[in-house]
């Protein structure tokens, strides 16, 4: 029994599996586990697991889904989270096999604002937008942003379940929804 009182956890020699009521039994094990545990398994920011490993459609990877998020895991990239609204984001472009890749690293929070470094580019949440940058060339990078509140937690404002992406009420600068614009680069 787990600190809930009703969840349960057992462990095998291969992995564990963990049952809740909200997500049934499901296996995890390997590097996506302990990237869990680190996080603070269930009760972290991704709670329990809500699917067992899963390949990814490239062969290559593998992935476990959570009540919060998801940790994708690739031999070029290691085993990384991806929650809340950048989930939501990466999501939108495909995931891993769409316009930003695996993610490379683990999200990084800066107070209110959040980035997270993936194959083909970075996606954050920075001033009230949730912007992903990829760039084209040396000299120039399309960028694509939305609107949304600034999380107060790395857990809060979305529901990854529902698939909801808020909207806010006074941008604090103007863009076009999801529509690309060429920037200059950063030096």
């Amino acid at each position: 029994m787990l600190s809930d009182g009703i969840s349960r956890r057992q462990e095998f020699q291969g992995g564990h599996i963990y049952w809740s009521p909200a997500t049934g039994a499901h296996s995890i094990q390997g590097l996506i586990y302990d990237k869990w545990k680190a996080l603070g398994a269930e009760t972290g920011v991704l709670k329990f697991p809500a699917s067992d490993e899963i390949v990814a459609p490239d062969g290559k990877g593998r992935f476990t889904t959570f009540q919060g998020g998801a940790i994708y895991w690739s031999p070029a990239t290691g085993a990384h989270p991806v929650y809340g609204p950048l989930y939501l984001f990466w999501a939108h472009f495909g995931y891993k096999a769409g316009s930003f890749g695996y993610p490379t690293g683990d999200p990084v929070y800066t107070g209110d604002n959040v980035s997270q470094q993936f194959q083909r580019g970075t996606l954050r949440l920075w001033d009230g937008y949730l912007e992903g940058i990829r760039p084209v060339d040396d000299s120039e990078a399309i960028t694509y942003a939305i609107p949304t509140p600034i999380p107060s937690t790395p857990s809060s404002s979305i529901s990854a379940a529902t698939g909801s992406l808020p909207t806010r009420t006074a941008p604090r600068r103007r863009t076009t929804d999801l529509v690309p614009r060429q920037l200059a680069p950063t030096l």
